[in-house]
């Protein structure tokens, strides 16, 4: 699709009334197909438990909260299987795994246009968090039977929290805008990686009060499956994921 064809697509205002109806029509497609969405968000339950194990195996324990923020970067990414579900079900079809897997490899190319993207920016932030660490307190992350002695209770602890947090702010927004359109775009029409980049930081940049809801709100979800030991991923992963495609919809026009 070229970008005078984007330009036809509708980028017009959103509501909280919309952005509460997205999730509702997720809601929706995951009680349409409660086996494919409970086998995938199992899957992201054992990443997480992956995640930990390995990083508890290696004493990088403090590294869990940058991590946990990093997978929130590439989560999009992470959740493409489900928006051909979504659009398998609106269109009256029966979903399979065998479609939902061939629906993402014929678009591969351009999906990994957006996944570079959204690595790169997630490799910068690992970076960072590294580099803005070593600033404020030296060294490497302690190991979590020191944590409190060698980071919480330090001076320079609440500075460095807020620089924390502003940084991966920015960064997680940056994510947001390329991928929030972007990717559910790329499975549902012909169109190169570049071109629906565009058109999502459009999208964002025109409706950035209700759209930076909308990704607190993902981001909500998805801080909740976390929390609860990750076992709420169950739920939480193929909800945010089916929302996402009915939030492209709503800007898309057939």
């Amino acid at each position: 699709m070229a970008i005078e064809q984007i330009n036809h697509l509708q980028s017009g205002s959103v509501t909280t009334e919309d952005s509460t109806a997205w999730l509702l029509k997720g809601w929706e497609d995951f009680k349409s197909a409660p086996g494919i969405s409970l086998l995938y968000g199992g899957l992201f339950v054992g990443i997480g438990y992956l995640m930990v194990y390995g990083l508890v195996q290696s004493g990088l324990e403090s590294l869990l909260l940058p991590m946990a923020s990093s997978f929130m970067l590439v989560g999009p990414l992470l959740t493409v299987l489900l928006y051909e579900v979504s659009k398998t079900l609106q269109n009256g079809g029966t979903v399979g795994i065998g479609q939902m897997f061939g629906a993402v490899m014929a678009k591969s190319g351009q999906l990994a246009v957006v996944g570079f993207v959204l690595a790169f920016l997630t490799m910068v932030w690992m970076l960072l968090s590294l580099v803005i660490f070593s600033v404020f307190f030296g060294g490497t992350p302690p190991d979590m039977s020191s944590f409190y002695n060698d980071f919480i209770s330090q001076p320079q602890a609440p500075i460095f929290l807020v620089v924390g947090t502003l940084t991966g702010g920015v960064l997680a927004t940056i994510a947001f805008a390329v991928s929030a359109i972007s990717l559910p775009m790329i499975m549902d029409k012909e169109v190169n990686g570049v071109e629906a980049i565009v058109f999502s930081i459009a999208v964002v940049r025109k409706n950035w009060r209700v759209m930076f809801g909308w990704a607190a709100m993902l981001a909500l979800l998805t801080f909740c499956g976390m929390a609860t030991f990750f076992l709420g991923l169950v739920i939480t992963i193929p909800l945010c994921g089916y929302a996402t495609w009915h939030a492209y919809k709503h800007f898309s026009k057939d």
